[in-house]
Order: structure tokens, then C-alpha cells, then sequence
């Protein structure tokens, strides 16, 4: 999501104010990264649709990069041999820089 321009779309004119009532709906105090994948996640769940997209201002081709890129990630650390895990609902470990 990272690698991905600005998910956000930013209407003009009378419907700004609805954009950001909905987007609203992924922010988390613990920052950015945590919202993106508030949002990626939801863009799956909702079966990864441009009507998805549009209900929530959200950009479709970038939601679309983002689980290209995913998907490629994925292959190249299995061939490397490392275990995908998740995280859980500890997103300590996701907040915190790796030092």
C-alpha cells in the first residue's frame, strides 16, 4: 500500500464532506500504516470492487496495484522459504520501527 499512489479520492464540490465522513471509517489512532491496511483489508472483504471503491472515495487502481504487488511479495517470500504470518489483532509490532 506503500508503494501505491494516494488511495483517497478528494472530490470536489458538495461531496467532500460525504468522502470524508466515509474514509473516516478506516483511520486508527496508531497512524497510517494501520489505516491502509484498515482499508486493503476492507477492499477484500468487499470483493475487491470498483463499486466498493466508489461507495468509500477509495482509488480502484491503486487498490488494484496494491494486491498486485501483494501477490508478488507473497510468491517471492515463499520461494525464499519465510512463513507468512499474521499479526493478529497485535499491531504493536506494526506501529513500532524496526530498529
Amino acid at each position: 500500500m506503500l508503494q501505491v499512489q494516494n488511495v483517497f479520492i478528494d472530490p470536489r464540490g458538495g461531496q467532500r464532506h460525504i468522502a470524508r465522513a466515509r474514509q473516516r471509517n478506516f483511520q486508527v489512532m496508531e497512524g497510517d500504516t494501520l489505516t491502509l491496511l484498515n482499508v486493503y483489508k476492507s477492499y477484500l472483504r468487499g470483493g475487491q470492487s470498483s463499486k466498493w471503491c466508489g461507495r468509500y472515495f477509495i482509488n480502484f487502481r491503486a487498490m488494484r496495484r496494491a494486491v498486485e504487488i501483494r501477490g508478488r511479495m507473497e510468491k517471492l517470500i515463499t520461494q525464499c522459504g519465510v512463513e507468512m504470518k499474521s499479526c493478529g489483532s497485535e499491531c504493536l509490532c506494526i506501529c513500532l520501527p524496526v530498529y
